[in-house]
């Protein structure tokens, strides 16, 4: 793997915060580019319990949408990592109404794990064309 590329340490550190090593995941996140860094960042420590850096990092993103240097699905990512499906599923159907491409990994993309029994889950997949 050349971890010179972005994506690759991206992967890897997603690998890392799937499998519980939340302070390696964020160590790769480190070496990758500002907007992604963050909203990784913010997901793992989500998910790794740590509500307030989580928390932070959304308001900075949030702020961040505001000017137009980042969007809303970075913000997104660290609304998953928190578990607040209510705000995951709103930026989703935003994402849907101006047809993102972060919608193409739906169905595969690991991060979304925590929103597939939810039945609106179901139906986006449905509305995308990427229900089974």
């Amino acid at each position: 793997m050349d971890l010179g590329f972005d994506q690759a340490r991206g992967w890897l550190g997603l690998v890392y915060a799937s499998s519980g090593r939340y302070d390696e995941a964020i160590a790769e996140y480190n070496k990758v580019p500002y907007e992604h860094r963050t909203l990784w960042i913010g997901y793992i420590h989500g998910i790794a319990g740590r509500r307030d850096e989580a928390e932070k990092i959304l308001h900075e993103l949030e702020q961040l949408e505001t000017t137009g240097r980042t969007s809303r699905e970075a913000i997104l990512w660290v609304g998953i990592g928190l578990g607040d499906k209510d705000r995951a599923f709103a930026d989703l159907e935003r994402a849907y109404q101006i047809r993102s491409v972060s919608l193409t990994s739906l169905k595969v993309h690991p991060c979304y794990d925590s929103l597939r029994s939810d039945a609106r889950f179901a139906d986006l997949l449905r509305r995308t064309n990427l229900a089974p």
